[in-house]
């Protein structure tokens, strides 16, 4: 497994940088994954502009990006790896009103099955280099759905 860890770390606020991390070791109930694409979202241009996102505010610097995708890339050897094999874990954020909560296995199902095609609303693609850049876009609210790109873009998920 390669040991290149680019990470968009934010030291204060406007003071985010890409640096090396280290690769983080896992415990007997954790897998690692290997980061594919990471989506920015409001609470992400909140902590870059001002430290803060309504009562969380950060104390030391923290690495940015809780809407990721990534594939499987270690698992623990106390877990079975068959159950792991060729998984991908996303975050999915559906938005709406409380009446539709109901709704919300319906509506994973209809976009895992083609039947919308959600693809759209990612407005913008950045490498992990161009970081900076996304953050701007998405701060100006110049896009639906803003992302950076970890791996080269559908390196995990190739069109057929």
């Amino acid at each position: 497994m390669t040991q290149d860890n680019l990470t968009a770390v934010l030291y204060k606020p406007k003071d985010l940088r890409l640096e090396q991390t280290p690769i983080p070791e896992i415990d007997e109930d954790e897998v690692l994954l290997r980061m594919d694409c990471v989506g920015i979202c409001g609470s992400d241009v909140h902590y870059w502009q001002t430290g803060a996102c309504g009562a969380f505010v950060m104390h030391e610097p923290m690495i940015m990006g809780h809407e990721a995708s990534g594939v499987v890339a270690k698992v623990s050897p106390y877990k079975n790896n068959a159950l792991f094999a060729g998984a991908v874990a996303r975050e999915v954020d559906i938005r709406g009103i409380f009446r539709y909560v109901n709704e919300y296995p319906i509506a994973l199902s209809m976009v895992a099955s083609g039947q919308i095609n959600v693809k759209p609303l990612v407005s913008h693609h950045y490498s992990l280099e161009e970081t900076l850049e996304a953050y701007e876009v998405a701060r100006r609210g110049l896009g639906i759905k803003v992302m950076i790109h970890v791996q080269p873009r559908d390196a995990n998920n190739p069109q057929s």
